[in-house]
């Protein structure tokens, strides 16, 4: 689990124009459920406990100009690959809440046979906290 802090998106002048050519079917969650998600989940900001860790002392800039102020999912550590249907965007840094929903759907793919999960994860000891 990762978020990458070069992937900025700006808001799009004509929102109706935009086309998502695999919606949800891909690597990238499904829009709308991941936005229904994002305005019913509870996001309780706070200040990280790390040592001055950038992703998560980030998570509450605001960046009105910005649709997307970075990309975060999950990766298997093996093969190294990216789980489909795992990666979303931030709207205001890497909050926990993003990352939830990747995880969960991470967890939801191909899991068959699997009874244990081990997680890697920069902030993990903060992202634990509330898990």
């Amino acid at each position: 689990m990762d978020g990458n802090f070069k992937a900025k998106h700006m808001h799009d002048k004509k929102p109706d124009d935009q086309v998502f050519l695999m919606d949800g079917k891909g690597y990238i969650v499904g829009q709308k459920k991941y936005h229904d998600y994002l305005k019913a989940a509870k996001d309780a900001p706070e200040r990280s406990d790390c040592n001055n860790h950038r992703a998560v002392n980030q998570a509450n800039a605001h960046r009105h100009k910005l649709e997307a102020t970075k990309i975060g999912g999950c990766a298997c550590a093996r093969h190294g690959c990216f789980i489909p249907h795992s990666l979303v965007d931030f709207q205001k840094g890497e909050r926990q809440v993003n990352m939830d929903y990747a995880l969960s759907h991470a967890l939801g793919h191909n899991m068959a046979g699997i009874q244990r999960v081990l997680t890697f994860y920069d902030i993990n000891c903060q992202y634990m906290k509330n898990f």
